[in-house]
């Protein structure tokens, strides 16, 4: 007899319903186990499930939470700049840390409004070497609309070798502030002890 042309399907739909349930986009859905998008909104109509047109979030959000930020909001932007990635076909906004800054992740999904929303441990199966005793985690929220005003300010997707700061962004200093906190550093010279601090980043951001 030939093998089965898709080993496990049953198993593989079981974990595509209950991602589904919970609320994942389809787009990454499909990607992780390698279907269609309609696939996967035909398994969920036979499964009973409402289609995503009359879905609602699972985790609330503050569609405008950028549009006017507060001084948290300016610095998670130059967080964002420094530790933050955009992706383009889904609207992904991520911020990610180490387990023990945490705490940063939380504040930035409290200030969209998404206190609730879990965090995601981030696995490096393409980068073993990464994959230390050191655990990190993601804050991920999907918003078209965040994404486009993040963009305004210089997050946008492959910004590493592109970011350049408004100038409403750059004149504030919490921005500057989440900037060091991402990709700063602070301490003392070797020769003769004096305080010095450290930014990294594009030639843009320096100047």
């Amino acid at each position: 007899n030939l093998p089965h042309r898709v080993p496990r399907q049953a198993e593989r739909n079981r974990r595509i319903l209950r991602r589904y349930r919970a609320g994942d986009p389809v787009v990454d859905i499909a990607r992780d186990e390698r279907v269609t998008s309609p696939y996967i909104s035909r398994l969920a109509r036979k499964s009973g499930l409402p289609a995503r047109t009359a879905w609602r979030r699972r985790y609330p959000i503050n569609e405008s939470a950028f549009e006017n930020p507060t001084e948290i909001g300016w610095w998670l932007i130059g967080l964002l700049a420094a530790d933050g990635s955009v992706r383009e076909q889904d609207h992904r906004i991520s911020l990610s840390q180490r387990e023990e800054d945490s705490d940063v992740l939380h504040a930035f999904l409290d200030y969209v409004g998404s206190g609730d929303r879990p965090l995601v441990e981030m696995r490096w199966a393409s980068r073993p070497e990464w994959s230390g005793t050191t655990r990190y985690f993601e804050a991920r929220i999907f918003s078209e609309r965040i994404a486009r005003v993040l963009a305004v300010h210089g997050i946008v997707p492959r910004k590493s070798r592109t970011l350049r700061f408004s100038d409403e962004a750059a004149s504030q200093p919490a921005v500057w502030l989440g900037l060091f906190d991402g990709d700063g550093s602070a301490g003392l010279t070797r020769n003769h002890g004096r305080p010095r601090i450290d930014f990294y980043g594009t030639p843009m951001v320096m100047e």
